[in-house]
């Protein structure tokens, strides 16, 4: 024991321990919420992906139904120019 200021040498080590206890708890946490963090950034990058994936599958849907409805006027234009050349065929026969 040191008589000058009444501490002795094992109250020092207990005071060392407890901060060494106390910043352990603290890093603890603070890796706790990295990791938490961590899964909520891991979470909502899946999600995303998984919103953008649907989106590409939608977009793919209906660029596929334009391309449908474009091939069936082009086809209905088509037999309409048939037809009216047939027309034109059969009013010079007939003329």
């Amino acid at each position: 024991m040191n008589k000058d200021d009444g501490i002795t040498k094992v109250e020092p080590r207990l005071e060392i321990k407890e901060k060494h206890s106390a910043l352990q708890g603290k890093v603890k946490t603070v890796e706790d919420d990295i990791r938490r963090i961590h899964t909520d950034v891991v979470n909502s990058a899946l999600k995303w992906g998984q919103v953008l994936k649907d989106y590409s599958s939608k977009k793919r849907n209906i660029m596929e139904s334009l391309d449908a409805i474009e091939a069936k006027e082009r086809k209905a234009l088509s037999l309409r120019k048939e037809d009216t050349n047939q027309e034109n065929v059969n009013w010079t026969e007939i003329t």
